[in-house]
């Protein structure tokens, strides 16, 4: 029986491994400018000709900078290379995050939802380094703080947030979770400890490679000229709607009986919202999808839990299991 299920555990993961090079194809050879471009980007951020916000974020072009000259192989097969290993432990990472409240079927079913829509996110003229990385680091935040291991996020979010600084999320996430969960002295020091590992890696790569970005004041302008656009042109495949496809029809069902909902998911609503208004307000443009990849994390087991309960057919596992 146990071999049974580590045979299956195994198929589901080629699965997701073979639908990685269909991705990767995308990635590769479907954008706008060349994967030779996008290599080009990468090596304008190690060398500091690139700009903002682009060459603060320096986690992930130094460490593929670093493996090609390390390892010889040409940067652009590195690159390559990386970006199928992001794609495949995403998935997989994914499918391990949905486990904690659903079986393996449903499991892969929220796996897959996320893939079909993934290509959305590919709609850049270039490759974006950061995005990928992105979703790992709120896949294994959301687990952390889900299991309470909070050791883990102090070595994960000083390190991810020098890919980007979306990482403060977590720590909200952290915060709103355990506010009737952790006494009040503990949550706070636990929180002002996280926002400090925040805060610093996040002016650091500010001062050493950039400067402080200016908010954008006409982000909501923009925005809203954008989704009105629909009516000048009929056309319900412009970008600015895409983050309504990116979790399609999960977004009805994630709000649809929310009181049952597992209460870390509920928690995480809040993120949802404070994201989305930063981002349509103050932040940027809401056609670059890739913005929104963390609501896969929270918006696809809220779809799901509607869907078909929790394990053993249950709406919310109790809180023993939490």
């Amino acid at each position: 029986m146990y071999f049974e299920r580590e045979k299956n555990l195994l198929n589901i993961f080629l699965v997701y491994f073979f639908l990685t090079f269909a991705i990767g194809y995308i990635d590769f050879d479907r954008r706008v400018e060349s994967f030779d471009t996008s290599t080009e980007y990468l090596e304008q951020v190690v060398k500091g000709e690139f700009t903002l916000p682009m060459n603060s974020r320096i986690l992930i072009p130094y460490a593929i900078y670093s493996i090609h000259k390390v390892s010889h192989i040409p940067l652009n097969y590195t690159y390559v290379l990386c970006r199928f290993i992001f794609f495949f432990l995403a998935f997989v990472l994914f499918h391990i995050y949905l486990k904690k409240w659903f079986d393996d079927k449903l499991a892969m079913i929220g796996t897959l939802s996320m893939i079909a829509s993934l290509p959305l996110m590919l709609t850049n003229w270039y490759c974006i380094p950061t995005d990928m990385p992105e979703l790992i680091t709120f896949i294994l935040g959301a687990i952390w703080i889900r299991d309470n291991k909070y050791k883990n996020l102090i070595l994960l979010i000083p390190i991810a947030t020098f890919n980007r600084e979306t990482t403060i999320a977590l720590v909200l996430l952290y915060l709103f979770y355990n506010i009737k969960r952790e006494k009040v002295g503990i949550l706070l020091k636990r929180t002002i400890i996280l926002s400090f590992l925040w805060l610093i890696p996040y002016i650091t790569s500010l001062y050493l490679f950039g400067h402080m970005p200016r908010s954008n004041f006409f982000a909501f302008s923009s925005n809203m000229q954008g989704l009105l656009s629909i009516f000048r042109t009929l056309n319900p495949y412009t970008h600015h709607y895409f983050l309504l496809y990116l979790c399609g029809f999960y977004w009805i069902l994630a709000f649809r009986d929310f009181h049952k909902k597992d209460p870390f998911l509920k928690s995480s609503v809040l993120i949802i919202i404070i994201f989305f208004m930063y981002v349509f307000f103050r932040g940027g443009r809401i056609n670059e999808v890739r913005i929104f990849i963390p609501f896969y994390v929270f918006v696809i087991p809220l779809g799901l839990f509607n869907l078909f309960g929790g394990k053993h057919g249950s709406s919310v596992k109790s809180e023993c299991e939490l």
